[in-house]
């Protein structure tokens, strides 16, 4: 087993996977302590780490958050910070973030304005719709007929950061699209690891570490594909990230038994409540919108699954469902990235078509449809328990278990249902898949009247004889 996760390091869940449905989540909830100075991603680390990175001129124009509600933007490079800063009053604060000289006295840092240092409470109107009313809250139409990015029936596979950025193996991929039925490549943007694929200039992400040079000219990528005809689509993995959660404890979902929690692999996640946490990564999303990508996929979009989930102490904790704060995420997200035209996609668990719950992890089908542009749950027949859907071996019959379990999500959803495109299997656990296991997948998609589909190949070696050939005049 250990060699076969080395192999597929996207199926290590694969055993939780199926435990979530019937497990409840045991949460220990820890009031929001009241420091440090809360900085989105684009704005200064408060502990000054991240002016030492890359310097305070970096931050102008970005805008500071402090926990206790209040926020600055950054009218020049800010100087006269002292971690002391962030227990004065918000008016002191803002002084600061504004270029305001900040003196220094016996008692720390001061500004001429003073303010309470409690801010006043948040108005009902003044709060997110989808924070006042959850429920029936929606959010604009989708962005279905933007001039610049007209929608596509996704045929695609998956590329990792490593096969990306090596030129003879995503070669290779490019002809493979070019000459098939397919028409659109999945890119790792960030993934599990918590690591940018490129050399990602957002202050925060420099700040902590986070940026590589896998892919060395991301917008270099995007262009090819474009020119190409080729759909991109950058994957986002979010929660899970355990490079922030090194950088920023802060921000990690934490152990009640003391230090940060972590899953059964020894890595780390962040709070999915967290605000910043929220910002750091649609800082990324907006980076790549702005080099190209058409659409964001966000995956890891949830709340932590495999490990003693029963220690779990989660710092944001604020009374919300699992549900609702994905949903806030999501809202938020709509609304930060619709000036670059992007669709939004998010991944799922395969069991969220059928399961009525949100499995314990956030992830409820009829709540986040509405929220996103497309949904592409992961119908791998591996990671189903014998007897699912009826089918003693769902991994040997693969064609079943994908109509079954899309043909619930497709009930469920109505008119919504072609908002579905499902990861399909390309890649062997118990049994050996290959070219008729991949087709009979395809064609599971389509009886249940879908359209759009995405092979995923942790080794990005995919079954060619399983692909129809380009269209006639392509």
């Amino acid at each position: 087993m250990r060699r076969l996760a080395r192999r597929h390091p996207r199926r290590r869940e694969f055993g939780w996977w199926l435990l979530s449905a019937c497990l409840a989540s045991l949460v220990v909830v820890a009031p929001l302590p009241p420091g440090p100075v809360v900085a989105p991603a684009g704005a200064a680390e408060t502990d000054g780490s991240a002016d030492r990175a890359v310097g305070a001129e970096s931050f102008v124009g970005a805008m500071v958050y402090w926990r206790d509600g209040s926020s600055g933007q950054l009218a020049a490079p800010a100087t006269g910070y002292s971690p002391a800063l962030r227990r004065r009053p918000a008016a002191a604060r803002l002084a600061w973030a504004a270029g305001q000289p900040v003196e220094e006295t016996a008692a720390g840092p001061a500004a001429a304005a003073q303010a309470p240092a409690q801010p006043p409470p948040i108005a009902p109107e003044e709060l997110h719709p989808l924070l006042r009313d959850p429920y029936t809250w929606r959010p604009p139409e989708p962005a279905a007929g933007r001039p610049d990015n007209p929608p596509v029936k996704v045929k695609g596979l998956y590329a990792t950061a490593w096969v990306a950025g090596l030129g003879p193996r995503f070669d290779a991929l490019v002809d493979l699209v070019r000459t098939t039925e397919l028409n659109a490549i999945v890119v790792d943007v960030k993934d599990d690891t918590g690591r940018t694929a490129y050399a990602s200039q957002v202050p925060a992400v420099v700040a902590a570490g986070a940026a590589s040079a896998r892919i060395p000219d991301m917008a270099a990528l995007v262009r090819r594909l474009l020119e190409a005809d080729i759909y991109p689509i950058a994957r986002l993995v979010v929660f899970k990230d355990p490079v922030l959660a090194r950088a920023r404890p802060e921000l990690a979902v934490q152990d009640s038994r003391g230090g940060i929690w972590r899953d059964k692999r020894g890595l780390s996640w962040t709070d999915p409540h967290n605000r910043e946490v929220w910002e750091y990564n649609l800082a990324i999303a907006r980076e790549v919108a702005a080099m190209g990508f058409r659409e964001i996929q966000f995956d890891y979009i949830r709340f932590p699954t495999d490990g003693a989930r029963e220690f779990i102490v989660y710092p944001g904790a604020d009374g919300r469902s699992r549900v609702e704060v994905i949903q806030g995420f999501l809202a938020y997200a709509r609304e930060q990235l619709a000036p670059y035209r992007v669709y939004i996609s998010i991944d799922t668990f395969g069991l969220v078509n059928s399961a009525e719950d949100d499995l314990g992890i956030g992830q409820h089908l009829e709540s986040l449809a509405p929220l996103v542009d497309y949904v592409s749950p992961m119908v791998y027949p591996s990671h189903y328990a014998p007897g699912s859907h009826g089918i003693p071996d769902p991994d040997s019959r693969p064609y079943d278990t994908v109509f079954q379990s899309l043909g619930h999500a497709v009930a469920r959803l109505g008119e919504e249902a072609s908002k579905l495109r499902p990861w399909l299997q390309d890649f062997s656990l118990r049994h050996r898949y290959g070219p008729a296991e991949v087709r009979a997948q395809i064609q599971a998609v389509y009886d249940v009247g879908l359209e759009q589909w995405i092979l995923w190949s942790p080794t990005n070696v995919y079954s060619v004889p399983g692909l129809e050939p380009a269209p006639s005049g392509d």
